[in-house]
């Protein structure tokens, strides 16, 4: 009896540490929230990966904007593995703070802005264990009604339990970027496509993800997306599609 519980808890602890590959890279933009506007980020969705699928229930992004150039950033995800029997997986969290260092216009009615997103990263998906941190430089351009941002970074993520019993932390560098047109003069409706790339350094593979769909605008204080997704690499998640719905709420002024 004790080896057959023996050889259970094994399969078991197997099963929960069989983690998919790293979430796909998300580019973020460089718009910072009016100070004390809470910005509330929802994705759900079906993503198509290996080894195992997952439901999205939800993505979440929350961000608070604290001055005209800071705001205060907390991302993590909720999915439901087809490898788990239905239970809830948290993805690592991450706490951040944006900060706008430049935002000029040129003669040319060309706006740049710059800035950068830093902050560390907690270890709660199934195994993982401490803390790690992640880092994005941020550029991004607007001309007319097209905006272009671009991101370069890096991660150091909690160590992560192995099947093996090794705790290895898997830690990569970063690099995406995304484009909005507004296909409206009133910016209603836009058309939203982004890459993000991961270049694993340890454990996790090398992933490259393609994202494109519309984005609905029916006021200032939200905004609704439909986004279809696609990986490029094999270690990439497969395929997806993605329901979003961003309300904004003043909590002071």
């Amino acid at each position: 009896m004790r080896v057959l519980a023996a050889i259970a808890v094994v399969l078991l602890a197997g099963n929960a540490y069989a983690r998919p590959s790293r979430p796909r890279f998300e580019p973020t933009d460089l718009e910072l929230e009016v100070p004390g506007t809470l910005d509330l980020d929802l994705q759900v969705g079906y993503i198509d990966s290996t080894p195992t699928s997952r439901l999205i229930v939800p993505d979440f992004e929350v961000d608070l904007g604290i001055t005209r150039r800071f705001e205060l950033d907390l991302d993590g995800t909720f999915a439901i593995d087809s490898s788990t029997s239905h239970t809830f997986q948290p993805d690592n969290l991450w706490l951040s703070g944006k900060v706008g260092v430049l935002d000029v216009v040129l003669p040319s009615k060309l706006t740049v802005a710059a800035g950068f997103q830093v902050g560390p990263r907690f270890g709660v998906s199934p195994g993982s264990r401490g803390f790690g941190g992640e880092g994005l430089l941020l550029l991004g351009l607007t001309y007319r009604r097209v905006q272009v941002t671009l991101n370069a970074g890096g991660y150091w993520d909690p160590s992560r339990l192995q099947n093996d019993g090794t705790r290895p932390r898997p830690r990569g560098l970063q690099l995406g970027g995304s484009v909005d047109v507004d296909l409206t003069h009133d910016g209603r409706w836009s058309f939203h496509v982004e890459v993000g790339g991961t270049v694993a350094l340890a454990v996790d593979p090398s992933q490259v993800v393609v994202a494109a769909g519309i984005v609905l605008s029916p006021s200032k204080a939200l905004d609704v997306s439909l986004l279809g997704l696609v990986g490029l690499l094999p270690g990439s998640d497969r395929a997806g599609a993605l329901f979003g719905a961003s309300p904004r709420v003043a909590l002071w002024r």
